[in-house]
């Protein structure tokens, strides 16, 4: 099949009109985005060309550009997040023709070569995980970060549109090379740091197999983002408040509680409302702040003495409880 040379991936080239729903939002935040525009010399009207490409390099360095002006480092993610979803080709043929979640990806990824072939689809299932991978087949210097986060928003929200009732934000992994592009803990999922390769969701293959019954309206609105930041909010706000806390080992909720501005009972309530418990998330809270020193090249002994531990060897039989592996062995590994 016969392709435009600019839109082949081999040359990097990528639709100016993903720019727009961007420059959208911080112009209703009162911020113009003519001079970004200018700096690349385009005009506000190239957005609404459908037909007008490109390179890769010119929109992600625009929208680190309008993260700047925004002052707005999860720009990208705030933009995906109100985008609506109903009316992108690949989704809504996907949710009206789908029995199952697993149908459902089965399509989108099958249509979306037919709108764009700068980002490749994939599902993988292994045991009981399954991994839905994004992988950019444009080469940029500059950091796609924003594109990313804007992506890691609309299908945080497709993911919990399409998991019904069983949708459980502790089940879902982001990981990303760009976690700093992206709220700590959105709606309340796991969100790791990886060096390289393609951007990933790791679910419960068991969701594939549920039956697939969406009401598109939910994403045409705020109902559904106003829902998913209601059952994040207990675990959020905790674990904000706990970062801080991790150099003490006695740790407990009546700790965290009077910075949340709940009483100790109160919070735990609300945490067991969001199916865990406060030794729980300290515990998650702990071990995804270690995985990330470890990935930066911090100590061992570092990390153990930012977390209270007088024995290195005592925060690495710690992590070995948590994770099945030593912090070295995780090191090597990532």
């Amino acid at each position: 099949m016969a392709q435009s040379e600019k839109s082949d991936p081999a040359f990097g080239y990528m639709r100016l009109a993903l720019v727009k729903p961007f420059v959208d939002y911080v112009g209703r935040l009162g911020i113009s985005a003519r001079g970004a525009l200018e700096e690349f010399a385009l005009e506000a009207n190239a957005l609404n060309d459908p037909g007008k490409f490109v390179h890769a390099d010119v929109v992600y360095r625009l929208l680190n550009a309008l993260s700047d002006a925004a002052a707005d480092p999860h720009l990208g993610f705030h933009v995906g997040e109100r985008q609506s979803l109903a009316g992108w080709p690949p989704f809504h043929r996907a949710a009206t023709e789908a029995r199952t979640f697993g149908e459902f990806l089965q399509i989108f990824i099958s249509d979306v070569p037919n709108l764009s072939n700068s980002i490749r689809y994939s599902l993988t299932i292994t045991g009981q995980n399954a991994v839905f991978a994004v992988e950019r087949l444009t080469n940029s210097k500059a950091s796609p970060k924003h594109a990313e986060g804007s992506g890691a928003a609309q299908f945080a929200r497709f993911f919990y549109a399409a998991a019904g009732k069983n949708w459980d934000p502790e089940q879902v992994t982001i990981r990303t090379r760009f976690p700093d592009a992206m709220p700590f803990r959105p709606y309340g999922m796991r969100l790791e740091r990886k060096r390289s390769g393609a951007f990933e969701v790791h679910f419960p293959a068991a969701w594939l197999f549920e039956p697939f019954n969406l009401d598109l309206r939910e994403l045409a609105d705020d109902q559904q983002l106003s829902q998913m930041r209601s059952e994040a909010s207990a675990v959020i706000a905790f674990r904000s408040a706990a970062l801080p806390l991790l150099s003490r080992l006695d740790l407990k909720a009546e700790h965290i509680a009077p910075v949340v501005g709940l009483a100790a009972p109160m919070l735990e309530k609300a945490l067991k409302s969001a199916g865990t418990t406060p030794a729980r998330e300290l515990r998650r809270l702990r071990v995804e702040v270690a995985k990330a020193a470890l990935l930066r090249g911090e100590s061992v002994s570092a990390i153990s003495q930012s977390f209270g531990y007088s024995d290195p060897s005592h925060f690495a039989r710690f992590f070995r409880t948590q994770t099945g592996k030593s912090p070295r062995e995780y090191r090597r590994s990532s």
